[in-house]
């Protein structure tokens, strides 16, 4: 190996999948970015870091790539240092045997001049055209491609030969099963939104990320494009992390939401425990036709912790609509129709209420969203959670002044607040945490603009209504965006496919309820249940790649906790399997909330 091939001293390729157990890792902007390669640079010249990024990469698909002696490996070199970066990763591939071509689209680009002049040095060759696709398939088949087109400066569509590239790389793909690793990220995809630049955006099986993650990774339509994701971290000293993961620059970080950010304070029960104790819940909504939306959060309330849960229907016939959700759910515990003083009592002595599954746009839901908005209880209220110290307030002491419980709006009631100036007006008012689920035509709606102006900027559009409505928001969708008042962000990365049915969002609000109910701050149960969430349906397949390895049925996971062989395993070890972010097809809301128990109890102990 020459002397051009060794990384600088002591800076060794390192790499780590990034996947529903990753730390709580920096999520960096294009311009953020930026600002920390200047650091770098003041310390490292820019080819040492191209011959790191590089290195990495040569690493990355000898440890994970599969490959065979003399394995034949094409490579895509663009004008920009993600080529650089190319012509690097193809000399070392080229000096350990394997059989490398490498493509450019400008072979005289100033970028990659000591790149690639060390690459003709040590005898690689450099090609301008793709061969026909029939000749390739007759006489080699490119066990890898390597995209080092374009890297996260490119703000346009991929023209001309590049464009016509990433068309024929995806017919190998699908012909010769021909397998794609993106440096940085896919050519054509933009790194601070996950949108794809116009129609060639390159569909990668694997993406290794260099210095730090990008939102464009991450959310919106990213997931269809990276494939699996990981990151190459700068091997430096804490000092050096503190400077480089945290500049003194007035835009806002993100960060990965984790395991981390709340295992250690999921709620835990003391042997001598009772239903109290596991706080309460209360859940309104279910108009005519839609009460199964209320029962769904309701039992994911219950199959999440909450020692009591009660429903209020705003169905016509409430009576016979309580007798059938009990029906259904024994355990619940229901509410008689409209304003009154059983509802009262409930809501004086619940930790956590949600509004909006099923709730219906009637005059009748707008009425009863307003009042619980402007409610306030004469008498004192102890809004701790039931396991605190048992003090008892003054009875002079108002409840506005104890605090209100966090308060949940969903689905519904998101429309009403967007509609309605009196019920935005009355939000304001209450001085409780407020938490806004929308997804994003709600939150479209919540700020006035289209659909298409969310995804655009989805970090930017949550922190916009966290702003707007001086709330918690969870922006749903594929990277689910956590936004606090303070427009602090998190970004959601376990979840799949299976999510996009009916329901799912209730399940969410019924998680989200009972963790507030059972003690849980804030921030930490938005954590917690937006990445249980998601965790539970990368369960469901890896139940059903499991039951299909073991050429078993697929059934939905029965009352029993622990029979499914499969746990124990993916606790540790979650293991990738194609199309797994397609998830599982015709998983229903019933049963992610009971994957949701079982990934809830696997990480509690």
């Amino acid at each position: 190996m020459s002397k051009q091939d060794v990384t600088p001293t002591g800076l060794h390729p390192h790499d780590e999948r990034i996947n529903a157990q990753s730390p709580s890792l920096p999520v960096r902007t294009v311009n953020q970015v930026r600002h920390d390669e200047q650091l770098l640079q003041q310390t490292f010249p820019n080819q040492q870091l191209v011959a790191w990024a590089g290195a990495c990469a040569a690493r990355w698909l000898q440890e994970n790539g599969e490959l065979v002696a003399n394995a034949i490996i094409w490579v895509l070199a663009g004008p920009g240092h993600n080529g650089a970066d190319a012509y690097v990763c193809a000399r070392h591939l080229h000096n350990r045997g394997y059989t490398v071509r490498l493509f450019s689209l400008n072979p005289n680009s100033t970028a990659t001049q000591l790149a690639r002049a060390a690459w003709l040095q040590d005898g690689g060759q450099i090609e301008t055209e793709f061969p026909p696709l029939a000749s390739t398939l007759a006489n080699e088949r490119p066990s890898w491609i390597l995209d080092g087109l374009f890297g996260i400066g490119l703000n346009r569509a991929p023209q001309g030969q590049a464009a016509q590239w990433i068309s024929e790389v995806h017919v190998y793909q699908r012909v010769s099963q021909t397998r794609v690793l993106a440096l940085d990220i896919p050519s054509g995809l933009d790194a601070n939104n996950g949108n794809p630049h116009g129609e060639n955006c390159l569909r990668a099986d694997a993406t290794l990320t260099f210095l730090s993650l990008k939102p464009g990774l991450l959310t919106g339509a990213a997931a269809d494009y990276r494939g699996e994701l990981w990151l190459a971290s700068w091997p430096h000293s804490p000092d050096e992390s503190d400077q480089i993961n945290h500049p003194s620059e007035a835009t806002q970080q993100a960060r990965l939401n984790s395991l981390a950010c709340f295992q250690a304070l999921l709620p835990q029960r003391q042997a001598n425990s009772h239903k109290g104790i596991a706080g309460t819940a209360c859940l309104i909504g279910g108009a005519d036709g839609m009460e199964g939306a209320l029962l769904l959060a309701a039992q994911a309330a219950l199959l999440s912790g909450a020692g009591k849960v009660y429903l209020q229907t705003l169905a016509t016939q409430a009576d016979t609509a309580n007798l059938l959700m009990r029906m259904a759910q024994p355990e619940l515990l229901g509410l008689p129709t409209g304003w009154s003083a059983t509802l009262e009592h409930t809501l004086q002595h619940a930790q956590a209420i949600a509004i909006g599954p099923g709730l219906g746009q009637t005059t009748a839901a707008q009425q009863h969203l307003l009042a619980l908005l402007q409610y306030r209880p004469g008498l004192a209220r102890q809004i701790a959670h039931p396991n605190a110290p048992n003090t008892a307030p003054s009875a002079s002491t108002d409840w506005q002044q104890r605090g209100l419980p966090p308060l949940i709006l969903d689905a519904d009631a998101l429309n009403l607040l967007a509609n309605h100036p009196a019920i935005r007006q009355a939000l304001q008012q209450y001085s409780g945490s407020r938490i806004l689920t929308p997804h994003p035509l709600e939150a479209a709606r919540l700020l006035g603009c289209d659909v298409a102006t969310v995804q655009a900027d989805r970090l930017s559009a949550a922190r916009l209504l966290a702003r707007q409505y001086a709330a918690w928001i969870v922006l749903k969708g594929s990277g689910s965006v956590i936004c606090g008042p303070d427009e602090r962000v998190w970004i959601n990365v376990t979840g799949n496919a299976s999510l996009a049915t009916a329901g799912t969002g209730d399940i969410l609000t019924g998680t989200l309820s009972s963790l507030l109910a059972q003690g849980m701050s804030v921030l930490p149960a938005i954590q917690a249940a937006v990445w249980l969430h998601g965790y539970a349906a990368e369960l469901a397949w890896a139940d059903f790649a499991h039951s299909a390895a073991a050429q078993r049925p697929f059934t939905a996971p029965a009352t029993r906790l622990g029979d499914r062989p499969f746990a124990d395993s993916h606790r540790t070890q979650p293991s990738p399997t194609p199309n797994s972010a397609q998830g599982l097809r015709g998983l229903t809301a019933t049963e992610l909330g009971k994957f949701i128990r079982i990934a809830l109890n696997q990480w509690l102990h």
